[in-house]
């Protein structure tokens, strides 16, 4: 999977978060199920995506429903085993670890952009939000 940085947009903050980048079938499927939980500051960026499933999970998450452009469509925090979320408009699902929405107060209407990041310390390229 490739790894991205993920930031707010033109806000000149610090990068939010290290995700990895799930766009392949298999790599959607199987998304967290039976890995480790996340620690903070990492995720996992499904896309295409507009809903989750937590059936098998054996911890809670945050999401983050994004569009196209990377927009903020839906947040849902606190997400429990065997529960789904949606959101018809996403292109995009961000799962992070619990108390990340909050920590990051991100909103609805918020953008949040991307790109490839070399390793989990290395600089990134310019890919961005699509």
């Amino acid at each position: 999977m490739q790894l991205l940085t993920i930031k707010q947009y033109g806000n000149g903050k610090p990068d939010l978060f290290r995700a990895w980048h799930a766009r392949t079938l298999w790599q959607r499927l199987r998304g967290l199920i039976a890995r480790p939980a996340l620690k903070a500051g990492e995720g996992l960026l499904i896309t295409p995506c507009n809903s989750v499933h937590t059936i098998g999970m054996r911890y809670p998450l945050d999401l983050v429903f994004l569009d196209k452009q990377g927009s903020v469509v839906k947040c849902v925090p606190d997400v429990r085993s065997n529960r789904m979320a949606a959101a018809r408009k996403a292109r995009h699902a961000l799962e992070l670890p619990v108390g990340s929405i909050a920590e990051a107060r991100i909103a609805v209407g918020d953008r949040l952009d991307w790109a490839e990041t070399k390793n989990m310390t290395a600089g990134k390229s310019s890919k961005g939000a699509r």
